[in-house]
């Protein structure tokens, strides 16, 4: 058996409950916003005097003034951006999963890897907003901070997902399935 097919190997219809992954989507996507902003802090992402993407998208939408300013500090409306995309990755990684709960795999830390790759080493290059060429050292350190904090941001999600999910009652779809074992 191929990895594609192992990874999209659908739930039982009768495991889904997507109202219960709606709900956990939205309040893990919240929580995707502080842990990926505390995760990166440490192994920042960026080199100094380079604007994230998302700051650079709320430019173009022509977004530039601060958002708010909080104890002095000014808050670009690049947090909402980023805050947009952290509610729509949750949101997606939990229906998703209720469909090919293999996505789940690693405790979720897969899902992050996958998200960082295709979001910061190819979609954010493609777009323009930063390269990343790899014989250049800080550029490869900048994707590992990336597969870093993204993946572990989505390990904190997913532990959440079981935990909340394990006390609403109403349990994940399983993927484990001796009759899709990759050996086959």
């Amino acid at each position: 058996m191929n990895i594609v097919k192992w990874c999209f190997s659908p739930s039982k219809p009768e495991e889904r409950n997507f109202k219960a992954a709606i709900i956990m989507g939205l309040i893990l996507g919240v929580v995707t916003i502080f842990v990926k902003w505390g995760a990166g802090h440490p192994i920042p992402p960026f080199l100094v005097g380079h604007q994230a993407p998302p700051v650079v998208i709320a430019h173009w939408l022509g977004l530039k003034d601060p958002m708010y300013t909080f104890l002095g500090h000014s808050l670009p409306w690049g947090m909402l951006v980023h805050g947009g995309t952290g509610i729509s990755f949750g949101l997606f990684y939990c229906i998703f999963a209720e469909f090919f709960p293999r996505l789940r795999v690693w405790r979720g830390i897969a899902y992050g890897i996958g998200i960082a790759v295709v979001f910061h080493a190819i979609v954010v290059p493609g777009m323009g907003l930063q390269t990343f060429p790899l014989h250049d050292v800080n550029s490869v350190l900048s994707i590992l901070s990336e597969i870093f904090s993204t993946g572990f941001t989505f390990w904190v999600c997913e532990e959440m997902n079981r935990s909340i999910r394990k006390s609403m009652g109403t349990p994940l779809p399983n993927f484990i399935d001796p009759n899709t074992s990759l050996e086959k």
